[in-house]
Protein backbone atom coordinates (compact mmCIF):
# COMPACT_ATOMS: atom_id res chain seq x y z
CA UNK A 1 0.00 0.00 0.00
CA UNK A 2 2.82 2.15 1.12
CA UNK A 3 4.75 1.61 -2.26
CA UNK A 4 1.54 2.37 -4.16
CA UNK A 5 1.54 6.26 -2.40
CA UNK A 6 5.38 6.54 -3.05
CA UNK A 7 4.89 5.16 -6.76
CA UNK A 8 1.91 7.32 -7.59
CA UNK A 9 3.42 10.55 -5.87
CA UNK A 10 6.52 9.75 -7.66
CA UNK A 11 4.90 10.04 -11.21
CA UNK A 12 3.09 12.54 -10.51
CA UNK A 13 5.85 14.82 -9.52
CA UNK A 14 7.78 13.30 -12.62
CA UNK A 15 4.82 14.10 -15.10
CA UNK A 16 5.00 18.01 -13.55
CA UNK A 17 8.74 18.40 -14.23
CA UNK A 18 8.12 16.70 -17.24
CA UNK A 19 5.46 19.35 -18.09
CA UNK A 20 7.48 22.15 -16.82
CA UNK A 21 11.10 21.51 -18.84
CA UNK A 22 8.55 21.35 -21.71
CA UNK A 23 7.30 24.58 -21.45
CA UNK A 24 10.71 26.45 -20.70
CA UNK A 25 12.11 24.81 -23.87
CA UNK A 26 9.31 25.79 -25.78
CA UNK A 27 9.09 29.44 -24.83
CA UNK A 28 13.33 29.98 -24.99
CA UNK A 29 12.83 28.19 -28.44
CA UNK A 30 10.36 30.99 -29.13
CA UNK A 31 11.98 33.56 -27.38
CA UNK A 32 15.23 32.61 -29.40
CA UNK A 33 12.93 32.64 -32.90
CA UNK A 34 11.93 36.06 -32.07
CA UNK A 35 15.26 37.40 -31.12
CA UNK A 36 16.58 35.89 -34.22
CA UNK A 37 13.90 37.44 -36.57
CA UNK A 38 15.06 40.81 -35.01
CA UNK A 39 18.57 40.44 -36.00
CA UNK A 40 17.64 39.69 -39.16
CA UNK A 41 15.20 42.15 -39.68
CA UNK A 42 17.07 43.02 -43.04
CA UNK A 43 16.11 39.67 -44.85
CA UNK A 44 13.54 39.51 -46.85
CA UNK A 45 9.83 39.38 -45.47
CA UNK A 46 9.71 36.23 -47.18
CA UNK A 47 11.94 34.45 -44.26
CA UNK A 48 9.80 35.53 -41.49
CA UNK A 49 7.91 32.93 -39.55
CA UNK A 50 4.34 33.86 -38.58
CA UNK A 51 1.84 33.21 -35.50
CA UNK A 52 -1.63 32.12 -36.67
CA UNK A 53 -2.76 35.11 -36.07
CA UNK A 54 -0.11 36.71 -38.60
CA UNK A 55 -0.91 34.30 -40.66
CA UNK A 56 -4.50 34.73 -40.90
CA UNK A 57 -3.84 38.52 -40.84
CA UNK A 58 -1.90 38.16 -44.17
CA UNK A 59 -4.06 35.89 -45.89
CA UNK A 60 -7.52 37.74 -45.30
CA UNK A 61 -8.88 34.62 -43.50
CA UNK A 62 -9.65 33.80 -40.46
CA UNK A 63 -7.46 31.74 -37.64
CA UNK A 64 -9.86 29.05 -37.20
CA UNK A 65 -9.67 28.29 -40.69
CA UNK A 66 -5.55 28.23 -40.53
CA UNK A 67 -6.06 25.52 -37.91
CA UNK A 68 -8.57 23.87 -40.09
CA UNK A 69 -6.43 23.89 -42.97
CA UNK A 70 -3.72 22.30 -40.90
CA UNK A 71 -6.27 19.73 -40.21
CA UNK A 72 -7.53 19.00 -43.75
CA UNK A 73 -4.40 19.03 -45.61
CA UNK A 74 -1.55 16.87 -44.31
CA UNK A 75 0.85 18.91 -46.10
CA UNK A 76 0.27 22.17 -44.74
CA UNK A 77 3.27 23.72 -43.84
CA UNK A 78 3.69 23.46 -40.00
CA UNK A 79 6.22 24.37 -37.83
CA UNK A 80 5.78 22.73 -33.97
CA UNK A 81 8.10 23.42 -31.11
CA UNK A 82 6.87 22.32 -28.00
CA UNK A 83 3.22 23.94 -27.77
CA UNK A 84 4.42 27.08 -30.30
CA UNK A 85 3.05 26.75 -33.86
CA UNK A 86 4.70 28.84 -36.19
CA UNK A 87 4.33 29.19 -40.54
CA UNK A 88 7.09 30.40 -42.54
CA UNK A 89 5.71 32.96 -45.19
CA UNK A 90 7.25 31.45 -47.88
CA UNK A 91 5.96 28.45 -47.70
CA UNK A 92 2.32 29.26 -47.26
CA UNK A 93 2.53 31.18 -49.86
CA UNK A 94 3.72 28.39 -52.07
CA UNK A 95 0.75 25.89 -50.75
CA UNK A 96 -1.88 28.38 -51.05
CA UNK A 97 -0.67 29.31 -55.15
CA UNK A 98 -0.24 25.74 -55.69
CA UNK A 99 -3.98 24.57 -53.53
CA UNK A 100 -5.86 27.62 -54.63
CA UNK A 101 -7.45 27.90 -51.45
CA UNK A 102 -8.19 31.43 -50.43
Amino acid sequence: MQKNRLTYHLKGLIDEFKAQITEEVATSVVKSLSESSQLNADRSQEDCYLTTAEAASLFKICKSQIVKLRKKHKDFPVIKIGTAVRFKRSELEVFFKKSKIK
